[in-house]
Order: structure tokens, then sequence, then C-alpha cells
């Protein structure tokens, strides 16, 4: 049974600027690719949070924690730091999904758009891969090319 999943209330904030891009994007939509990937039914038992911002530390532990667009923004310190902080909050057989954009062809990191810092952080896979192992995770899955949602490319781990 899923317990304490926390959902932000901004979750569909960037719904029109996802819309925009020609993307049918809901947070639903989200929470039912993380429950796929995750091989579960449906997020039925869960217990939903709901709430403006979700502060660590936190108390408990968690069979799913999906981090969508929160890769997107961070530097390779910070996202292996954050790998390793969230690695703590998981049970035993439980799963993180978290979206990145990740280039095959690029060896580490790259900041995509000028003079808006931060804003496209690409990752290399190998060096995602390393982080996330660095971080005490296995990588079940890598999926790239998802096409129905705008989060092209994101893995699905669980503890080592």
């Amino acid at each position: 049974m899923l317990r304490n999943l926390e959902t932000p209330t901004r979750f569909n904030r960037n719904a029109p600027k996802v819309a925009a891009l020609g993307f049918d994007h809901t947070g639903q939509q989200l929470i039912e690719l993380a429950t796929r990937e995750c091989g579960l039914q449906s997020l039925s038992d869960a217990a939903v949070s709901l709430g403006d911002t979700i502060k660590l530390p936190v108390d408990g532990h968690f069979d799913l924690i999906g981090l969508f667009s929160v890769f997107t923004p961070l530097t390779p310190q910070d996202a292996s730091a954050l790998l390793r902080l969230l690695r703590s909050y998981i049970r035993p057989g439980g799963k993180l999904l978290f979206s990145a954009f990740i280039d095959p062809d690029l060896d580490g990191f790259e900041d995509r758009l000028e003079g808006r810092r931060l804003e496209h952080a690409y990752f290399g896979r190998k060096a995602m891969e390393t982080m996330i192992r660095d971080g005490s995770w296995n990588i079940d899955r890598f999926c790239t090319g998802h096409t129905a949602l705008p989060i092209v490319d994101y893995f699905v781990c669980s503890p080592a």
C-alpha cells in the first residue's frame, strides 16, 4: 500500500506552457505514468497530501518518489546531492521516477539556454547514470523519446 504521496497544488501551473508546445498534459497523466512505470495498478490506495511546497526533511519513508522537471534546472552537484538525499526516504522495494534532459552524445553537462541560467540543463546519459549509481540507486529502466508527454527522458530507479 502506498502512503503519504505528496502532490503540490502547483502541479498543473505549467500546463499552459506545455499545451503551447503541443502536448496534452495534466498532472494526472504524470501520476498515471509514474504508476505504470513502477508496476502498480493504480494509486487508489495512496494517501494523497496536497500542499504548495514539500520541504525536506520529511517524516517517513515512501514507496514512490516522482520528480518531474526537478532535475532540469539543477547543476550536476545539486543533482548528485538530491539523489543521495532522496535515497534515505525510499522504502525497500520502492521506486524513484524522475525526468531529466538527457543527450546521449553529451559527455557531462551543458546549460543550453544562453542568458537563461539553468533553464535547460542537459546531462549526458553516462554522467547521469554515474550520479544515480553514486547516489546508491539501481537503474531499472531508462525511457527516451516519450512523445505523449513533455518529459521525453526519464529514469525509474530502485534502492541499491
